[in-house]
């Protein structure tokens, strides 16, 4: 039988998906643990974690050998987090004993130096420099008026600055969770000081600020899930729309956004304009995947985030190896256990691959 492990930084974490992949596993002669990297003992090698059993329908504490197929759905929430879990996933990942689902991404900086020279991707990318020095940071604010830092390693929209210069006064503003925080620096001194606490602290990009809002002026932004099936090949499982309130400028799920279907989304454009933005969504979904994959190493799944401006001018703004699957579930039900499946159907591909 094949074993698969559900991989996470905290026993508990996606307990309710890791549960329903677990009860559809044995159909495709699979069976399935769930583990974290702490719990490998460094001597033998033997893991602490949860065996899935069908007949009793539950996790069930157990000891067992490392599995040679890992779905990797490790989030580093702190630096502490990561100092000592990534380790250890860097470990399992060179092993010649161990085959991941998917091997991730590295920062966006990367991703976007791999992007930016392929022609069918480059026009989607937005204006990205990495936010090294001040110079580089006041000369976008010069140049744009309103700009975006974001960290190079982040996700869930947090550490994200909007930036606008007002005259002779700058105004910084972040989200911290549903609450817009706006912080007014009256002199130069003043934001070259937050500046430098910010970009000392972690590596950051910085982008001019794209006004991506809906018809209500509410940020927005399309959320696409995609997925390997059973015969290894990428294949769309999930469109949606995420929309923040008119106070925000991300549209993230954990700054309150609101999840909405695409085609009812799609509806408020022409007939014309929405053939323009399908056909070049369509050209993104089809072509980002395997471009990433030839780029890096394999993936398995991959969130991509989609704005939209107001002249239909479309925008890549982030890629995630590994995306929530909310957005899809609750705007695709038809594609839900497929979706749940894909783990399993890949697995399966990639074990009898190997065997071949």
């Amino acid at each position: 039988m094949i074993r698969l492990g559900l991989l996470t930084v905290k026993h508990g974490q996606e307990l309710g998906m890791f549960t329903k992949i677990a009860q559809l596993a044995k159909k495709w002669g699979i069976s399935v643990v769930r583990f974290t990297p702490t719990s490998i003992q460094p001597i033998t090698h033997d893991v602490n974690g949860y065996s899935f059993h069908p007949d009793k329908n539950a996790w069930v504490e157990a000891t067992f050998p490392i599995p040679p197929f890992i779905y990797d759905r490790c989030f580093y929430t702190t630096k502490e987090s990561y100092s000592k879990n990534s380790p250890i996933v860097e470990w399992l990942k060179k092993s010649p004993n161990t085959n991941f689902l998917g091997y991730g991404l590295p920062s966006k900086w990367l991703i976007y130096e791999s992007l930016k020279s392929n022609p069918d991707i480059a026009p989607f990318l937005p204006i990205t420099e990495q936010a090294s020095t001040l110079d580089v940071i006041n000369n976008f604010l010069q140049d744009y008026k309103t700009i975006i830092l974001k960290p190079d390693h982040g996700s869930q929209g947090k550490g994200i600055f909007k930036v606008t210069k007002n005259r002779s006064r700058i105004e910084v503003s972040t989200q911290n969770k549903e609450t817009t925080i706006t912080k007014k620096l009256e002199t130069t001194e003043d934001f070259h000081k937050f500046l430098n606490s910010l970009i000392i602290k972690r590596d950051y990009l910085v982008q001019p600020f794209y006004s991506l809002s809906d018809r209500s002026d509410r940020p927005f932004d399309i959320r696409i899930l995609m997925q390997k099936n059973k015969y290894g090949e990428w294949a769309e499982t999930g469109r949606g729309v995420r929309t923040g309130s008119q106070s925000h400028f991300v549209s993230n799920l954990f700054s309150g956004a609101t999840i909405s279907n695409f085609n009812d989304y799609l509806q408020t454009y022409s007939n014309r304009n929405k053939q323009i933005i399908l056909s070049e969504i369509d050209q993104i979904s089809k072509t980002l995947p395997k471009v990433l994959e030839d780029n890096f190493n394999r993936l398995f799944e991959l969130g991509i985030d989609i704005g939209i401006d107001k002249y239909l001018k479309i925008y890549i703004l982030d890629c995630n190896s590994k995306p929530g699957r909310k957005v899809a579930l609750e705007t695709n039900r038809d594609k839900e256990m497929e979706i749940i499946e894909a783990p399993l159907a890949y697995c399966s591909y990639l074990a009898n691959k190997l065997r071949a």
